[in-house]
């Protein structure tokens, strides 16, 4: 077919995809002729919040467009990893879009603004913007806590039938009930501060500890995420002020250096929580691993939160994708 727009670009964590985005993919696919369809968060470890890997969430959609009929080369799938700046983050999507709808004379934007998460349109003014006409509520949120809450019901009634399938499928394995386990650690969290006057704010520090091309990590050993690597630190001890607590994280006394504040509100599921980061010359003895630079900055998928972010902005080695 020949539409207006030789490309719509379609932005979505897709956490897991439900009927309103198959509903917005089909009316997208009557406007343009190919649907790129832009997966946020990519590379990123499983979290209660982004519970699937890229290569799930990309099994998922097809199944859903297949059973809905559309052909396999009217959608083209491109992705980008959370940034925590909408500036560097819209650069990547355009680069990725660039990518992946070679020969392109048109490229419109797909959408729905609907809530805070949906200001990042506004970073496209150049693309023609079609909003949805889709009327809908639904959000991800609700599947994931029917899928936590094993509430197949709701499940049956909030995605397309073969994304139902697979997760039940998936429901069954492994890492879902560390998922689960993990979102019911997070849930108690919040729950812990629902009375609080304020919203409360976390304060932690952490090292970048580097010898040439490596650089120190250590295992993260509490829920949520466990076993993810970080860089070595945590929260303010009480009674100490953060060089005084980072010293006693490394267990080193050593002079360090503060270099950069890294405040992103979304970039812990536990709240707020703001990272002081630091730069150390200095051997930890309490624990951790040495790794090659090269091969941490290569593994996004093993760090929790934002700490390979953090670890990219603190060497100056940025990727986008």
């Amino acid at each position: 077919m020949t539409s207006a727009f030789s490309h719509g670009v379609f932005v979505g964590r897709f956490q897991p995809p439900h009927t309103t985005h198959l509903a917005v993919m089909l009316e997208a696919l009557a406007r343009v002729d190919v649907l790129v369809i832009v997966l946020g968060s990519t590379r990123s470890a499983r979290t209660p919040k982004n519970p699937f890997t890229d290569e799930e969430r990309r099994e998922m959609i097809a199944v859903a467009l297949d059973y809905a009929g559309v052909p396999r080369e009217r959608f083209v799938f491109g992705g980008v990893r959370d940034l925590y700046d909408m500036r560097l983050w819209a650069r990547a999507v355009r680069e990725e879009v660039a990518r992946r709808a070679l020969g392109a004379t048109r490229v419109a934007l797909i959408g729905h603004e609907k809530d805070a998460s949906s200001t990042y349109l506004r970073e496209f003014p150049d693309w023609p913007y079609l909003p949805t006409r889709v009327k809908s509520d639904l959000s991800a949120t609700r599947v994931r806590r029917a899928l936590f809450d094993l509430d197949f019901g709701t499940i049956e009634r909030l995605v397309p039938p073969p994304v139902a399938t697979f997760l039940k499928v998936f429901s069954e394995q492994s890492a879902f009930a560390e998922l689960r386990d993990d979102d019911a650690f997070v849930r108690r969290w919040h729950a812990a501060f629902v009375n609080a006057p304020v919203p409360p704010t976390f304060l932690s520090v952490h090292a970048l500890v580097r010898r040439g091309d490596r650089v120190w990590l250590k295992r993260r050993d509490e829920r949520p995420n466990s076993g993810l690597w970080t860089l070595p630190g945590g929260r303010l001890f009480e009674r100490l002020g953060a060089e005084a607590s980072l010293r006693r994280y490394l267990n080193v006394d050593v002079d360090v250096s503060l270099c950069r504040i890294f405040d992103h509100p979304d970039r812990s599921l536990l709240g707020r929580e703001v990272m002081l980061a630091y730069e150390v010359d200095a051997e930890p003895t309490n624990g951790g691993e040495w790794w090659n630079l090269s091969d941490a900055l290569a593994a996004p998928e093993s760090f929790y939160a934002d700490h390979h972010r953090a670890l990219e902005v603190l060497t100056n080695t940025s990727r986008g994708t």
